[in-house]
């Protein structure tokens, strides 16, 4: 038997929002180095020249850009990637100093989410958001460049979310937004 979602009610509402909160303040607090004005958070492959050319690439061609691969003798061709909005709306500079904390706050939102539809309390949620993706390797791989990684893992969040409701509601909704 399903049973059927319906809004929650105000004090979780409020819930939710807590802990949309708490991931950003964890966030403030993870990168503090970039608070001193002028600090930019560089990586390897996603410094701020490459994020430039990448946005002149966007503005170009928003669908794809060709690239040439002289390393494995062959023309690439680069398709649209996730963050290509966040990108082309931001700064050079702002992009690169918020997309690392804002993906792994809203992936570990989504996982609380997921966690509290599975009946667990508001702190459980939390610590199992942070622990998902606030500790370990997503930390470190910060400065090993792996800018991809933090996109697929709010789609990862968000796919388990959404694969959860609809096993809770039966919806198809559910399904096309995993």
């Amino acid at each position: 038997m399903q049973e059927k979602l319906t809004a929650p009610p105000a004090p979780r509402r409020w819930i939710s929002l807590s802990l949309l909160l708490l991931f950003a303040v964890v966030a403030l607090a993870v990168f503090y180095a970039l608070w001193k004005p002028g600090s930019v958070l560089m990586t390897s492959d996603d410094n701020l020249g490459l994020i430039a050319m990448n946005q002149r690439f966007i503005a170009a061609s928003p669908l794809a850009h060709w690239t040439g691969e002289a390393l494995w003798g062959l023309p690439g061709l680069s398709g649209f990637h996730l963050w290509s909005l966040a990108m082309c709306t931001l700064s050079a500079k702002v992009f690169m100093n918020v997309y690392h904390g804002l993906c792994l706050g809203l992936a570990a939102w989504l996982l609380a989410l997921y966690l509290r539809d599975k009946g667990l309390r508001s702190a459980a949620c939390a610590f199992g958001g942070l622990v998902a993706f606030w500790v370990g390797t997503n930390l470190t791989l910060t400065y090993a460049g792996h800018v991809g990684k933090y996109g697929l893992m709010v789609f990862l969040s968000l796919a388990v979310f959404a694969l959860g409701r609809w096993g809770k509601t039966g919806k198809t909704a559910w399904v096309v937004v995993a």
